[in-house]
């Protein structure tokens, strides 16, 4: 958790690793902020994550860093 000057912004990892190889991202704010969210998709995985938002699919490609950026609202 932490304080921007838009208000508290509150990540929560859920996941059931090692027996599932997914995790959810709970992420709440007091009220609407943009900002970027930044995961790291370590070059050893065996393919590009999936990733989705809201359970929809979201595009993104890890960058030459393997990091993985969605910016949203």
């Amino acid at each position: 958790a932490w304080s921007t000057s838009g208000g508290s912004v509150t990540i929560r990892q859920r996941t059931p690793f090692p027996e599932s190889d997914g995790t959810q991202l709970h992420i709440s704010t007091e009220r609407p902020a943009e900002f970027a969210l930044r995961l790291r998709a370590p070059g050893w995985l065996a393919g590009v994550p999936r990733v989705t938002v809201n359970g929809k699919a979201a595009s993104c490609a890890p960058d030459e860093r393997h990091w993985l950026t969605i910016r949203r609202t």
